[in-house]
């Protein structure tokens, strides 16, 4: 239960305290939490998924109404010092496991999983709130697949959530300032697959040696999504139809052979 303590000035709460963080954002409020600690203290190394923590952390919440804190974000903040980039990526792919190599020096600091950005996608969908273009939303895709081709059952829909996204990368691959990095790939030939993603980031090659390090944890520890977690799951098994029916789907969805074959 949250009472309400107190008005304050937007100035006063957010621009000098590092630790009020943007919480989510709805069609009429953007909400904050106030943590014990900053940010950058939240980083993906300590908090796979920063949801949570944000949650679990909050100390006490703030909102504020959605017109106030755009032109709050505009006007009375100071312009990002350095470098962002947004990675985008198919489910169990092994996001985490990059943007924990990414989260290196003392000079980046990488956040996984804001929820900001499913509620706008969300609304982005469903509202009138302003569209934030369709390369950083590939839900939009994904709805249209789902009338597109129809899934039928759990496992299609499935297919359908975890496909969608690739499908649209391939279509709008020119927004995109990499070539898919794949998983496979990563953990092969960590090196040279880093390489390319620190051009990009502008993070020094210098750090790749303790990029890779990464290989040598679970990525998710302590989430649900852990390795000991994920290897309590009974792996599905595929009749000879269920794969009859993925790959249609495959064909439906426009999506190469060569990635998707069952």
């Amino acid at each position: 239960m949250w009472l309400h303590d107190k008005f304050s000035d937007a100035e006063n709460l957010l621009k000098y305290n590092p630790n009020w963080v943007l919480y989510t954002i709805s069609e009429r409020y953007a909400y904050f939490t106030l943590l014990p600690k900053p940010i950058s203290e939240y980083n993906v190394k300590n908090a796979p998924f920063i949801f949570v923590k944000l949650f679990t952390d909050a100390r006490q919440l703030a909102r504020m109404p959605i017109k106030d804190f755009c032109t709050f974000a505009c006007h009375s903040l100071a312009p990002i010092k350095g470098k962002v980039v947004f990675f985008t990526n198919c489910p169990r792919s092994g996001s985490t496991l990059i943007t924990q190599m990414v989260q290196v020096g003392q000079q980046v600091v990488t956040i996984a999983e804001p929820m900001t950005f499913t509620n706008l996608a969300a609304m982005y969908l469903n509202t009138n709130f302003p569209k934030l273009g369709k390369w950083l939303f590939g839900y939009q895709y994904e709805k249209c697949t789902t009338d597109k081709v129809k899934p039928q059952g759990l496992l299609e829909s499935t297919m359908v959530i975890f496909g969608a996204p690739y499908s649209f990368f391939l279509k709008n691959r020119h927004y995109y300032a990499l070539p898919e990095v794949t998983y496979e790939n990563l953990v092969s030939k960590p090196e040279d697959t880093l390489s390319a993603v620190f051009d990009v980031c502008g993070i020094s090659k210098l750090l790749i040696s303790e990029a890779v390090t990464a290989l040598n944890r679970d990525s998710q520890a302590g989430t649900i999504l852990s390795r000991d977690k994920m290897a309590q799951v009974k792996n599905l098994e595929l009749t000879t139809l269920d794969r009859k029916k993925l790959n249609e789907l495959v064909k439906k969805m426009e999506l190469p052979e060569s990635v998707f074959h069952f």
